[in-house]
């Protein structure tokens, strides 16, 4: 009996986590240009061409799958640049990727650590951090 009202208490808390939201990822945000403001850690879609983007607050993951964009960025966890030919000026970041050509990032510092992870899978794609 002792072993079964502990498995009812074990599967309750479990529900209660659950039911709070705990585990569950939040879908990402699709930004329309002009300036955003991430709430704490938001993920971001830029999901436009030929824009330009002003992006301010902590940002969690901010994905850019547009083309010909010019983005300004405060902080992200992360950008991943899956659109050609897109212009990116970051303060911190801890991991960039770029996974199509023409893109130009650059990034100031890490957000966590002195310098940003950075991945480069496209043609012509230039990821540099400013001051070093």
């Amino acid at each position: 009996m002792r072993g079964l009202l502990s498995l009812q208490v074990v599967l309750a808390a479990g529900l209660i986590v659950t039911a709070c939201g705990e585990g569950q990822s939040v879908a990402p945000v699709v930004v329309s240009p002009g300036t955003h403001r991430c709430a704490d850690g938001q993920s971001i879609v830029v999901d436009a061409s030929k824009a330009t983007f002003g992006i301010s607050g902590p940002c969690g993951k901010i994905v850019v799958k547009g083309a010909d964009n010019k983005l300004t960025v405060e902080s992200a966890r992360s950008v991943d640049i899956v659109g050609p030919n897109n212009q990116l000026e970051i303060d911190a970041v801890d991991d960039v990727k770029a996974t199509s050509a023409g893109n130009t990032i650059a990034y100031k510092r890490g957000l966590t650590r002195p310098t940003a992870s950075v991945v480069t899978m496209g043609d012509n794609n230039k990821i540099v951090q400013q001051g070093r």
